[in-house]
């Protein structure tokens, strides 16, 4: 006896009326036995099949929706430590926590050992770090001798000014101890330009404003050291250098 697994009446003679036509199809011609035996076999397949398929198609979706709960909860927490990192970083103090929420999905963790050259001076630059742990010495060589810059520690960020432009590193980066850092490059800012515009600008603003406090400050030690008179001439030498070369690219 075929045994259908359709509740209501009408969608079950549909079902039987389908499977027996379909057999008749491919069934053997002139009243052959086989006929019946078709029928009612496909018909049976048929109902089980319908039966059986939203059941799947349940567990599925539950299986899914399980995975990327399961493959998710490891990034969340990196992306909030990122995050909280990122709150405790003067130049980013500006940006909304949306923005900073979105920054830190984006960087790349990295782990580097005591000795270990995260890059070097003259290597060509893709974008900054930011020191979760450990300290990194920036350094530089002048006349076959290397002298130290700065120490780069814990919510401190080295190598912003590559993040702006094409530009080669000014300083070798090396970890002093053990160190965890998270990078932020420029094809991070790019894509989050087209997924996040504000989220980007936001970035962009801060990391605009640090280097001019930056570039301000430069003029103060200058002019501290050497005089008003030689930091103002320093001033007007790099910004007539910047513009002689955006002259000869556009030529």
């Amino acid at each position: 006896m075929t045994t259908c697994f359709a509740t209501d009446s009408a969608t079950r003679a549909s079902i039987l009326a389908s499977a027996t036509r379909f057999s008749r199809r491919y069934s053997c011609s002139g009243g052959c036995p086989c006929t019946a035996f078709y029928a009612s076999s496909s018909s049976a397949l048929l109902c089980r099949f319908l039966f059986v398929m939203p059941i799947i198609r349940t567990v599925q979706r539950v299986s899914k929706r399980l995975y990327r709960q399961l493959s998710a909860s490891r990034p969340d927490t990196e992306v909030e430590r990122i995050r909280n990192v990122l709150a405790e970083v003067p130049v980013f103090e500006t940006c909304a926590a949306r923005t900073l929420r979105v920054m830190a999905e984006a960087m790349h963790p990295r782990t580097y050992r005591p000795g270990e050259v995260i890059y070097y001076e003259h290597d060509p630059g893709l974008g900054l770090y930011v020191v979760e742990k450990g300290q990194v010495r920036l350094c530089a060589d002048w006349k076959d001798e290397r002298f130290d810059m700065r120490m780069a520690g814990p919510h401190t960020l080295f190598g912003a000014l590559s993040l702006m432009g094409d530009f080669r590193r000014m300083e070798t980066a090396e970890a002093v101890t053990a160190v965890k850092v998270a990078g932020f490059f420029r094809p991070d800012l790019s894509s989050l330009s087209q997924r996040h515009p504000k989220a980007a600008l936001d970035i962009q603003q801060a990391l605009l404003r640090f280097m001019a406090q930056q570039y301000a400050a430069l003029i103060d030690v200058i002019g501290d050291r050497d005089g008003r008179e030689v930091a103002l001439q320093c001033y007007a030498d790099a910004s007539s250098q910047v513009l002689d070369h955006a002259a000869s690219d556009d030529s």
